[in-house]
């Protein structure tokens, strides 16, 4: 086990003397000795962690305050005690003043003194060394800040061209972010979508292949009525007729009727649902343009809420007015929110989806009823990657996307949690039917909205 004890040296002449020193303070030090001034400045430069260094001058030939003067310069780190007859009084008082000696103890001495001197000097000393790194940082950074301030009024062109560089960097890396982001909600509809695709894709298979086997044997039929190439005309149609008939009786003819309805409205489920999906991406419209908010709104309820049975939806669309926006993004902020909102109130609750012309700008209004957001929460609700979703199920990016695709269009997007209870996104846009702002990653379209 290391021995964490401070290291005393002690300089005596007298050998008996030396001992008894070393043995009163050995509880409280690591102690060593040493008999003249060549042996003690030997151990002071072979042992950096001497701590304190005791001498006792009494005699004369040791000279203490002038040896304690090469000790200071060797080892200043040291705590420098003499211990003297007090003659010569006036050298070792200078030697105190000028910072060799730091005290001096007169024959007799007893342990205790020496001992609250030792205690005295530490703290002082541990406050001095604490000092005098703060000064040498401060020094330090002063010259930082100089030698910055030359390299500053060197180098603004440079550092002006850097900031460029960055700025440019960070709009391809939003404009990235958003790409990806509208991604992601692309293959979460898709993988959603796939369950409602599902069923009328198998009802048209269910329906086609019992309209094949149907076909199949009524072609069967035809063939068989002309099997008898010596019957008459007459007796052929009669026998087809009759094996008609009975083909009839096994096919009503409300079943083929009802089939043909059921691949109607299955064919045009997957058309229906296809074509939502279509607006909501806009993929072949990504332009600044003249959209209905509410048209949107319906069409990402559409396309989330379908399978959740569960909840309840309560649609309060008011804005009949157009206004010129980035559609697809917008339809990528209107899916986070939903999204969010459907995940809160899980498989059964309520989400309230309102819509507000309000002269100059509209609001549009995403409530559930939901557990809510803790309000130590609300207000980094936004920062990138901040997730209150278990590990795997959400990156901390949609709030993120959706604040700057709202800033983008000159609005402002809230988050609040009312005293009934759940969540509500509040979302306010101006309304525009002319330039639209600058969409992140695109250039400036040059032609008014129309």
């Amino acid at each position: 086990m290391t021995d964490e004890r401070p290291h005393l040296l002690v300089l005596d002449s007298d050998a008996e003397s030396l001992a008894l020193t070393q043995q009163v303070f050995r509880r409280r030090y690591q102690t060593s000795g040493a008999k003249s001034a060549e042996e003690a400045l030997e151990v002071l430069s072979r042992d950096q962690g001497t701590a304190i260094f005791l001498i006792n001058d009494r005699p004369p030939e040791l000279n203490g305050a002038r040896l304690l003067r090469q000790v200071a310069n060797l080892a200043p780190w040291t705590i420098r005690i003499l211990i003297t007859d007090g003659k010569d009084l006036d050298t070792i008082i200078e030697a105190v003043a000028a910072g060799v000696i730091h005290q001096y103890v007169k024959r007799p001495w007893i342990p205790e003194e020496i001992q609250k001197i030792l205690d005295d000097i530490s703290i002082f000393q541990r406050l001095y060394l604490q000092n005098e790194e703060l000064v040498a940082e401060l020094r330090r950074k002063n010259a930082l800040l100089e030698d910055n301030e030359r390299f500053l009024e060197v180098t603004v062109e440079q550092r002006t061209r850097e900031l460029r560089d960055t700025i440019t960097e960070l709009q391809l890396t939003q404009a990235t972010l958003v790409h990806t982001a509208k991604m992601a909600s692309l293959w979460q509809l898709v993988s959603g979508l796939a369950h409602e695709l599902n069923n009328p894709v198998a009802s048209i298979q269910g329906n086609v292949d019992f309209l094949r086997d149907m076909l199949v044997e009524l072609a069967a039929l035809f063939i068989l009525g002309t099997e008898d190439p010596g019957s008459s005309e007459v007796n052929r149609t009669a026998l087809l007729s009759q094996r008609l008939a009975t083909f009839f009786t096994t096919y009503q003819r409300e079943d083929i009727f009802e089939i043909l309805d059921g691949l109607l409205s299955a064919s045009g489920r997957i058309h229906q649902l296809v074509s939502d999906l279509r607006k909501f991406s806009h993929l072949d419209q990504a332009e600044y343009k003249l959209t209905s908010i509410d048209d949107d709104l319906r069409t990402t309820a559409t396309l989330l809420l379908p399978h959740r049975t569960g909840v309840e939806v309560h649609l309060d669309l008011n804005v009949e007015r157009p206004t010129c926006v980035f559609p697809a993004h917008l339809n990528q902020v209107f899916h986070h929110v939903l999204r969010n909102a459907l995940e809160a109130v899980g498989d059964r609750g309520e989400i309230w989806i309102t819509s507000k012309d309000l002269g100059q700008h509209l609001s549009i209004s995403i409530r559930d009823n939901g557990p809510g957001i803790c309000r130590d929460h609300l207000d980094r609700i936004f920062d990138p990657f901040f997730t209150t979703k278990q590990p795997g199920k959400g990156a901390g990016l949609g709030l993120t996307v959706s604040h700057s695709l709202i800033e983008m269009h000159e609005g402002t997007i809230t988050v609040t949690c009312p005293a009934g209870g759940g969540t509500e996104v509040l979302i306010v846009l101006p309304f525009r039917y002319e330039t639209p702002p600058l969409d992140p990653g695109e250039q400036q379209p040059s032609e008014p909205c129309s």
